[in-house]
This record gives C-alpha cells, structure tokens and sequence, in this order.
C-alpha cells in the first residue's frame, strides 16, 4: 500500500512494508505545488470572510 501525504509542506510518500511502514521524502510536483498555492489562498479568503462576518461588514 502506498500512501502520498503533505506533513508540514514537504510531500512524504508512505509504503507498508512487511517490516513495517517506510516514511519516503520526495520533492513536490509542480500540480502539487499548485494545488497547495491555491488550498493556502482559499483557507485565506475564508479567514478574511469570517473576519468580515464577525465585525457586520
């Protein structure tokens, strides 16, 4: 089983391996990269209208 996870923005590819699990660093993607850009502005957008919200604008 193969596993592709984002920790702390670096990509770690898991393995299951019969020893146990394997922890594998590798560069990101350039769709990677992307998609993490574009996660961090949304998740700024929201903080921004939840700010608004909260003080009637």
């Amino acid at each position: 089983m193969n596993k592709t996870t984002i920790v702390n923005g670096r990509v770690v590819e898991i393995r299951k391996t019969a020893v146990g699990l394997k922890y594998i660093d590798r560069p990101q993607t350039t769709m990677e990269q992307r998609y993490e850009a574009w996660k961090a502005e949304q998740r700024k957008e929201k903080m921004l209208r939840e700010a608004l919200r909260a003080w009637d604008y």
